[in-house]
């Protein structure tokens, strides 16, 4: 037994006792996108009470809006066919609880287009790239969720978009109930031999150059024809952009504490999952996106473990550092060979090679101060790392044994590895 909460507007009205056991349908957020040829893909957050959505639209803001579709209640999706090319449509939601009652959800619209041949492949293929350039990137979302890393086609190149907040965690002096500390997280700032903005930028070339390719297709990854050439563009939390307030950003930790992860005389280069309880507002995004940490050089060095006390101490090797742990948070794990795949699948087609004589190519998922870009088959599995149900980037198709389906005779997980991986001829020469 539960009280029923109905949100009128900014008011909460609760009502009498009832056996439901979810609230009833109240005002949804949706979101309108040209996510594939001469189509629009409307997108909402799916609530609970709720007996199906309504989907409506109109040809103006204002306009009339006429029912298009009643899908289930278990879809947070429909995509809308029956458009004209150039042409923009205005949408809107109305969720339908179990006693007829209807609420209704923002506006959004979205312009149909006719893609080229390359956008048309990559979109149809992959299914969370937008292809709309009218519209401000910021508002583009996967079923609700706005990820620290959006893909859009404009023209011949595939963009980028990555959200970041720099950020240092410090010591508050305070201790939980379980005497664990607890930290404070700021706008970075680090006393170090290193002034701190020298570290953020070091971090934004190294990810800039390493993510920036021309893809050539035809050896493996994407068909022939299919040529194109990528670039990051980075958007800063705090530098003056208007976000979307529900907006996930990757943390990047310049020194300090990594909260739940590191502690004094054991600070490393390393990539974790958002989400503690000894630190303030460190769950302030969604649960599952990634945080990157990169130490100063100074707690490098006071590292109690020989192996990790030297550090990436200028900008081309910390900026490579930087390039390889993103690849981390955005779905990336380390290119080396394991079982009978090896994630280096493909090198041949970014043409960086940095040993002509060895046909050795580069690969920044391997760390290494020689390793400096990214190659096709990694921005193909970036592609599909993006699941669809949470909208965020996860690297577990590129694992090898956990992910697999469980097998109940041998009471273990087979593997079960991204089609990325397995779908290549492998030239790539182990070092």
């Amino acid at each position: 037994m539960m009280k029923i909460l109905i949100k009128k507007g900014n008011k909460r009205i609760y009502h009498k006792m009832s056996k439901v056991q979810k609230v009833t349908a109240g005002k949804i957020v949706i979101s309108a996108n040209a996510l594939k040829d001469k189509s629009i893909t409307v997108c909402w957050e799916k609530i609970g009470g709720v007996r199906r959505y309504e989907v409506y639209r109109a040809g103006k803001k204002k306009g009339k809006y006429r029912l298009l579709k009643r899908v289930k209640k278990n879809k947070n999706s429909y995509t809308d066919k029956a458009v004209k090319v150039n042409k923009t449509y205005y949408y809107k939601v109305k969720p339908m609880d179990k006693k007829g009652k209807k609420a209704s959800s923002n506006t959004d619209y979205a312009t149909a287009c006719k893609l080229k041949n390359v956008a048309k492949y990559i979109s149809s293929k992959y299914g969370i790239v937008c292809i709309e350039k009218k519209k401000s990137i910021h508002s583009y979302n996967i079923g609700g969720i706005y990820s620290p890393i959006k893909y859009r086609m404009n023209g011949n190149t595939l963009e980028l978009h990555l959200y970041l907040e720099f950020v240092t965690y410090h010591n508050t002096g305070r201790k939980d109930e379980m005497g664990t500390k607890i930290y404070k997280k700021g706008p970075a700032s680090v006393k170090s031999e290193v002034p701190t903005a020298n570290y953020i930028s070091w971090f934004k070339r190294g990810i800039e150059r390493a993510y920036t390719i021309n893809v050539i297709g035809g050896k493996g990854d994407f068909k022939e024809g299919v040529n194109f050439n990528t670039r990051m563009i980075i958007h800063e939390k705090g530098n003056g952009e208007k976000y979307k307030a529900k907006q996930n950003f990757i943390e990047v930790q310049i020194g300090g504490e990594c909260p739940n992860c590191t502690s004094e005389g054991d600070h490393w280069y390393h990539t974790n999952v958002g989400g503690s309880n000894n630190s303030e507002d460190y769950i302030e995004y969604t649960e599952g996106v990634s945080v990157v940490y990169m130490p100063t050089n100074e707690q490098v060095r006071a590292n109690k473990s020989k192996d990790y006390s030297y550090p990436y101490a200028d900008e081309s090797g910390y900026s490579i550092t930087a390039a390889h742990e993103l690849g981390h948070a955005l779905g990336l794990d380390d290119a080396y060979a394991s079982d009978k795949y090896d994630r280096c699948a493909d090198n041949d087609e970014t043409g960086h090679k940095y040993s002509s004589t060895e046909n050795l190519y580069d690969n920044v998922m391997k760390c290494g101060w020689y390793y400096k870009v990214m190659n096709a088959n990694q921005i193909e599995m970036l592609l599909i790392a993006i699941d669809k149900k949470t909208g965020l980037p996860t690297n577990g198709l590129q694992h090898f044994n956990s992910y697999g389906k469980y097998n109940k005779k041998t009471g273990k997980r087979e593997n079960e590895i991204s089609w990325a991986i397995k779908n290549h001829t492998d030239l790539q020469k182990e070092r």
